[in-house]
């Protein structure tokens, strides 16, 4: 059986569902983590046993939810959390950078000092990271000691390591490197502008899928799950649905595909190209992130200000 916990920023507790039996309980009696401006940040990840989550200040959860730590990370808007393995990792924030923790959260050091940082990507080892910025992407090979510019970008798309290769969206293409970061290639298929959240399939290395929820871009009115089976030489846009449908956030499990909407959350079982409302709490747009561990669907949302 699988099941989903989710988290709303500032507004519910968190709820756990049964997928078979489509029944949502709630596990939290209240809110639980701290946001200063509901309407901006929140990110969950899930690595090696513990669950990292947070809004506005980062906690962590090794039973699935249903008690929660804080950490010593400093507070801020969080867009993103990444972890190496249970002690390694880091947390993207909006005007402070990027912060690093190798000891399961007890300290974190402020490796980069930046306007703003989107998503990260550890390389085949720890010491290799790459983060999205507002301006460009950062590498560091020596565990943040040193940071040196490694690609242009005005856009803050997502990037993502798979078998020693980065993957990083920059508009509406794929670009790929594998050394690193040193060099890219683009692919020549083209999916849509801002869109800030995908998933790799679990079983096919090719396949991924990118939501486009088409809210912040005037003439971008094509909202819907672009899915590509070849590592971006053609997208297909799936389940087109008007402004406002899809709340921006996506992920994958070994049993199916999951992504948010305005009135619950969509499944799909074949690879998207059909989807069902499974319930669950209505969404908001723009709202990051769903987190995927194998069998089990872990979700924590928060919404996040989109500065251009």
């Amino acid at each position: 059986m699988c099941f989903a916990v989710v988290a709303l920023l500032s507004a519910l507790p968190l709820c756990v569902q049964s997928l078979r039996a489509q029944q949502w309980q709630r596990v939290t009696t209240k809110p639980i983590f701290w946001m200063s401006n509901a309407i901006s940040g929140g990110a969950m990840t899930y690595k090696d046993g513990i669950v990292w989550a947070g809004a506005g200040d980062v906690k962590k959860s090794t039973d699935l939810g249903l008690t929660w730590t804080a950490t010593s990370c400093p507070k801020g808007v969080v867009y993103r959390i990444v972890f190496f393995n249970d002690s390694i990792g880091v947390v993207c924030m909006l005007g402070y950078g990027v912060f690093l923790t190798t000891d399961q959260g007890t300290k974190w050091s402020h490796v980069l000092d930046s306007t703003s940082t989107y998503d990260a990507a550890f390389g085949v080892t720890p010491d290799t990271i790459l983060v999205t910025t507002y301006q460009d992407l950062r590498r560091t090979t020596n565990r943040g000691a040193k940071w040196t510019y490694c690609y242009g970008t005005a856009e803050l798309g997502p990037i993502s390591s798979r078998n020693g290769t980065f993957y990083y969206k920059n508009h509406s293409r794929l670009f790929a490197s594998t050394n690193a970061g040193t060099s890219w290639g683009s692919q020549p298929g083209v999916a849509d502008y801002d869109c800030h959240s995908w998933s790799f399939d679990s079983c096919d290395a090719s396949t991924i899928y990118v939501v486009d929820e088409a809210l912040y871009w005037p003439d971008d009115t094509d909202a819907g799950m672009y899915v590509t089976r070849d590592l971006g030489v053609t997208w297909s846009l799936r389940n087109p649905q008007p402004r406002g449908y899809y709340c921006g956030n996506i992920a994958t499990s070994n049993l199916a595909i999951y992504t948010q909407i305005s009135n619950g959350v969509l499944c799909s079982s074949n690879k998207g190209v059909t989807w069902r409302n499974i319930g669950g709490p209505a969404g908001q747009p723009d709202q990051q992130v769903l987190r995927v561990r194998l069998g089990h669907l872990k979700r924590r949302v928060g919404q996040r200000d989109r500065r251009r």
